[in-house]
This record gives structure tokens, sequence and C-alpha cells, in this order.
């Protein structure tokens, strides 16, 4: 026969679980919302130190300005310590690898791209971008699927994209005009199917090589 237990032993180790979960829980809520209100308190001391002017990548993405590479450097440091913050931000990738590429380290270029892809797949600038690293690197297979993935994206979803990026929005200058963001972007596209069109497997290494020099390949993350 079973022995007969008061109610009680079986309800006191009941609750002392129940009460050991949500101390856990309170604990755990308690310790993201003092993680929160540091990450807030980073970004808050990061905008004080935001280079300035704060739309210099703009002027040499839209408007060709003069590559200042102590500026780009400061622009390049600032999203280091944003991304130490704010890891999940796609396009504080995609912005860091424009800066390294500027600053001549294309490697590093690519790798963040690569992470700006991963983040933001539909955003066809980072593609694009990745593309021509690739292209100056002479690896042609690998910028042509790229590229052949671009062309596919929805301009309009990049252009939605720019607009309510919390990063991106905030670094065009007041007033810009968003029609001009699109015919840049149709730009690109163009672009993108003129260097598909060179892309041929009968056409050698030294060809493409010389062919792809004359050609003024530059990185855009507007």
């Amino acid at each position: 026969m079973f022995s007969k237990k008061p109610l009680k032993t079986f309800l006191f180790p009941a609750a002392n679980i129940i009460v050991g979960l949500l101390l856990i829980a309170c604990f755990t809520f308690l310790a993201y919302k003092i993680m929160e209100s540091v990450r807030m308190a980073r970004f808050v001391g990061l905008e004080t130190l935001k280079p300035a002017p704060t739309d210099y990548l703009w002027e040499i993405d839209m408007r060709g300005a003069a590559i200042d590479k102590n500026l780009i450097r400061s622009w390049a440091d600032y999203y280091e310590n944003y991304l130490q913050v704010f890891p999940e931000f796609a396009d504080a990738y995609g912005i860091l690898g424009y800066c390294y590429h500027y600053l001549g380290n294309d490697l590093k270029a690519e790798a963040l791209f690569k992470e700006a892809i991963d983040g933001k797949p539909d955003y066809f600038w980072y593609s694009y971008d990745l593309a021509i690293l690739y292209i100056k690197g002479h690896h042609y297979h690998e910028s042509q699927a790229l590229l052949q993935k671009a062309i596919q994206l929805d301009p309009q979803a990049s252009l939605k994209d720019l607009v309510a990026s919390a990063i991106l929005y905030h670094l065009l200058p007041p007033g810009v005009s968003l029609q001009d963001v699109a015919m840049h972007i149709g730009q690109g596209y163009k672009q993108s199917f003129f260097l598909l069109k060179i892309f041929n497997p009968t056409l050698t290494q030294g060809k493409a090589d010389d062919i792809m020099k004359q050609l003024k390949l530059e990185l855009y993350v507007f």
C-alpha cells in the first residue's frame, strides 16, 4: 500500500520552484532594464562625439566631396563604438564598410558589407558595394552573382529602408530631395546592368582587368 503523505509535503517543493522561477524572471527583467539604460546612456554619449559636419558622408556619396581620410577615420571610430552598443544595426556595418574602403582596407570593408547584407538583404547599395569591391579584387564571378541578386531587389524598398533607417536618414542634410536619392538608386541599377553586360565567360582575365580599370567604380550608401 502507498503511504499517505500530507498534502503540504507536495505543495512546499512546488511553491519553492514557483518562487524560484518568479525570482529568476524578476532578475532577468531588471537586468534587461539596466542593460537598456546603460545602452541608452552610452548612445547619448556617442551622439556628443559624432564627427562634424554630420552630412559629410552624404557629400562624398552624392556630390563627390573630397576624401579627407582624417575625417573618415573619425567616422569609422564613431561607428566602431556605435556597434559596440548596437551590434544589431546593419546600416552601421554598411557605413563602416564604406569608410574602410576609403581608408584603404578593402578586406575589412568586404567583411563589413557581408554583415550589412546579412542584416539588411533588401538594401541595394550594400550588395552593389560588395560587388564593386570584388571587381577591384578581380573576383568577377562573385561580383556577377551579387549584381544579379542586386538588380532583382525592389528599388522602392531600398528607398523606404533608407528613409526608415535610424542611422542613414539622420545623415541626410535638411530638406534633401528624396527624388534625387531615388534617381541615384536608379543610376546604380543602370551601372549594375552595364557591368553584367561586360561579364562574359569568353573574356580573358587580362582583357577584363583592362576594361574595369577604365571604369569609375565607386561605393555608395545613399
